[in-house]
C-alpha cells in the first residue's frame, strides 16, 4: 500500500538539503535556467514536495514572479487576461520518469495552488507537454 504525502513549506522553512533536493529534481527537467536556481526558489512563496512511501517523488512550487518576466510569458503566449492580475505562478513541477502515469503531478501541482490565498495563478507549459496540460486542465 503507498503512503502518499503532500508537504507544503515556505521556503524560509526548508533545510538546505530540502532546497537541494527540490533543485536537483527542477534540474533533470532540463527546461530551467540553472544560473541563479537556488536563489529564485527561496524566493518563492511556496514549495510542494510529494512523497510515496518517504520517496521524494515531485515538485512544485508557487512563484512569486516579477512583473517583467510575467508580462512577457503573457505577451508571449498572446494572452488576451491582464498579467498584471495574476501575481503568482505554478512552476516547476516535475515528476520523474519512473513515476509518471499515476497523477503525482496533479497532486503536487494542487498542494502548491492551495497556497494562493485567493490570488490568481498562472501558469505555462510547452506545447507538446500532453501530461502537463491535462494537469493543468484538472486544476
Amino acid at each position: 500500500m503507498r503512503h502518499i504525502n503532500a508537504e507544503i513549506k515556505s521556503p524560509q522553512h526548508c533545510s538546505d538539503s530540502e532546497i537541494a533536493a527540490f533543485s536537483c529534481f527542477v534540474r533533470k527537467g532540463a527546461e530551467v535556467d540553472p544560473t541563479g536556481l537556488k536563489g529564485r526558489i527561496r524566493r518563492a512563496k511556496a514549495l510542494a514536495f510529494l512523497y510515496v512511501n518517504r520517496t521524494l517523488v515531485g515538485v512544485a512550487a508557487l512563484k512569486q514572479p516579477n512583473e517583467g518576466y510575467r508580462d512577457k510569458v503573457f505577451k508571449a503566449a498572446d494572452a488576451a487576461l491582464d498579467a498584471s492580475s495574476f501575481g503568482l505562478e505554478l512552476g516547476w513541477v516535475f515528476v520523474p520518469e519512473e513515476h509518471r502515469g499515476k497523477h503525482y503531478s496533479r497532486v503536487v501541482s494542487a498542494a502548491a495552488v492551495g497556497q494562493a490565498d485567493g490570488h490568481l495563478v498562472f501558469s505555462t507549459t510547452r506545447s507538446d507537454n500532453v501530461q502537463m496540460q491535462r494537469t493543468l486542465e484538472h486544476l
